[in-house]
């Protein structure tokens, strides 16, 4: 029962790295292998020191540009 428990835990965690990574543009295969392997603490840490990718920066201000303008036009009508 103990070990089922620990399955559980560990998948858990290794989701949360996973979405971490993947939100912040990171190889998230990677870092959830690295968290499995060392401590998904230490991962989450890593990650919320370097954040973003200038890529995914990039992509979510050009979400959100797109998001505004659909708000504008829709609000205009």
């Amino acid at each position: 029962m103990d070990f089922i428990f620990f399955i559980v835990f560990v998948a858990i965690f290794a989701i949360i790295t996973y979405k971490m990574a993947e939100n912040r543009g990171r190889n998230a295969w990677g870092y959830t292998l690295a968290g499995l392997l060392l401590s998904p603490l230490i991962m989450w840490i890593v990650l919320a020191i370097l954040g973003k990718t200038p890529e995914k920066t990039k992509a979510d201000i050009l979400e959100m540009k797109k998001v505004m303008m659909e708000d504008e036009t829709v609000m205009g009508q």
